[in-house]
């Protein structure tokens, strides 16, 4: 918290004295020049925060029991989306280092983006899950995705459409995904060829040693 406090009071005090001396060209000078370095010390700062809130947070996860959790929402999907086959390939009792809640979030954006995606004209599909090991992935057979936006499609700001222009949208899900990544410390990989699906991989970490 200290660290913090220096730059916030170093340009608190430059403000003081432009306050106190008026806005003279120089003091404008100085006060921008400092401000510039403070304000990239607070950037860094914040970075190196950040990460020492995510590592901490791999430290302490729970763990979600996924089989159950997999099962359970594909279920629901077989239930709202009759005209897709969903296929599971679940390995029992595997638990991954992830809250229950954020797992949850995790199936449900794969699973809404392979629904999009993955389905023909008349509605129909074949959407995979599998969950074995430390790997969890969603594959669809649907337009696929052109090699230049394997990258692009992680982006919040990224909109665009598969091959066949069928569906738009924003990458906000998918976004979504990469800082749960970023939080937690998975790898993604997607794999896909236009015209054959795309293949959405999370790869989890081995879990922490106790202590």
């Amino acid at each position: 918290m200290i660290s913090f406090i220096t730059p916030v009071q170093i340009l608190e005090g430059y403000r003081q004295l432009i306050e106190r001396h008026g806005k003279t060209p120089e003091l404008i000078d100085e006060y921008l020049d400092v401000s510039r370095v403070e304000l990239g010390r607070l950037r860094r700062m914040t970075v190196s925060l950040k990460a020492m809130l995510a590592s901490e947070k791999r430290r302490n996860v729970e763990h979600a029991d996924a089989s159950a959790i997999c099962n359970r929402i594909v279920g629901y999907y077989t239930g709202l989306y009759p005209a897709i086959r969903f296929e599971k390939k679940i390995k029992p009792l595997i638990a991954l280092p992830v809250s229950e809640e954020d797992l949850e979030r995790m199936l449900h954006i794969m699973l809404e983006n392979a629904v999009k995606y993955g389905i023909d004209d008349s509605g129909k599909g074949h959407i995979t899950l599998e969950l074995r090991g430390r790997l969890l992935s969603v594959r669809d057979r649907g337009q696929g995705i052109r090699p230049e936006e394997k990258i692009a499609v992680f982006e919040r700001s990224y909109r665009g459409t598969r091959t066949g222009g069928r569906q738009e949208g924003s990458g906000i899900g998918l976004a979504i995904l990469k800082k749960f990544a970023e939080e937690y410390g998975f790898g993604i990989e997607l794999e896909s060829e236009l015209r054959k699906g795309a293949h959405f991989k999370l790869v989890f970490p081995p879990s922490p040693e106790p202590g």
